[in-house]
């Protein structure tokens, strides 16, 4: 069983990381 707080953190951790992806590849697309 997973706790909700775990699930909070994936999600959280999912959506940065989503984020970041962009980010990266906005950055390259400039280069």
């Amino acid at each position: 069983v997973v706790s909700a707080s775990a699930l909070v953190l994936l999600l959280f951790y999912s959506k940065i990381y989503i984020r970041v992806c962009d980010l990266f590849g906005k950055f390259r697309s400039l280069i």
